[in-house]
């Protein structure tokens, strides 16, 4: 079967609207929206009493503040060697300071503000730290790997939620067990280029995979095209 031309990656699910009817109904609001996210998320200097692990340990800091998400404290950390130790370690410490959810991204080049933190190449790790539970994502970039049309058909993509303000669509989908990392990667590099292309009519920008492959977890997003993140969840 050739998924150019057949429509197993068309989102009829009824939280991916169609365009006309987001236009119609949320036009204004989206427009309100955007402004807010636009104006609200911005990187200051984080002071040092508040990760002072961070910075007794070698790693400059960024900290990320956005108006619109105030429960989540979101930092950024960055070092020529990246360790997920430490960035479990400072995650904990932020959490137990701050008392509220924590998101810490450990990079290893300078972080610029022109960019998207979460999906740019150079974030090796990312932790987080909410109710009682942590999160951590190991990311990976495979320059080499190019999508592998022969995608399965029948993968279930009505676990989807779209954000009507970034056209941003996240969907859970399982593949099969004991695939290679790199196979994952080729599959979701493919499947995220059909969604785009047959869901241009409802608002769609972006893909986020969230991945389960037998007892792995994996985290995609179609900005990031050779990036593979492994998640792992665990009691706090």
């Amino acid at each position: 079967m050739n998924p150019s031309i057949s429509h197993p990656f068309k989102l009829n699910n009824k939280k991916a609207l169609s365009a006309a009817v987001i236009r119609a109904a949320f036009f204004v609001l989206i427009f309100s929206l955007v402004l807010l996210v636009l104006g609200g998320l911005h990187f200051t200097k984080a002071e040092a009493k508040s990760i002072s692990s961070a910075e007794s340990l070698g790693y400059q800091i960024v900290e990320m503040t956005n108006e619109n998400l105030p429960e989540t404290l979101q930092v950024a950390i960055y070092r020529d060697t990246v360790s997920k130790k430490d960035a479990l370690a400072i995650a904990k410490e932020l959490n137990k300071e701050n008392k509220q959810d924590v998101v810490v991204y450990v990079s290893m080049a300078p972080l610029s503000s022109e960019k998207e933190v979460r999906f740019n190449e150079e974030i090796a790790y990312k932790v987080t730290v909410n109710d009682g539970s942590i999160e951590t994502v190991d990311f990976d970039v495979y320059k080499d790997v190019q999508p592998d049309r022969t995608v399965d058909g029948n993968w279930n993509l009505e676990d989807n939620v779209l954000n009507l303000v970034t056209g941003e669509v996240t969907i859970n989908i399982n593949m099969d067990d004991g695939l290679a990392k790199e196979t994952v990667l080729s599959k979701a590099q493919a499947l995220s280029e059909q969604i785009l292309a047959l869901n241009k009519e409802s608002g769609i920008s972006s893909v986020l995979f969230r991945i389960s492959a037998g007892e792995k977890e994996y985290v995609y997003h179609s900005d990031q095209f050779y990036t593979i993140g492994e998640a792992r969840v665990s009691k706090g």
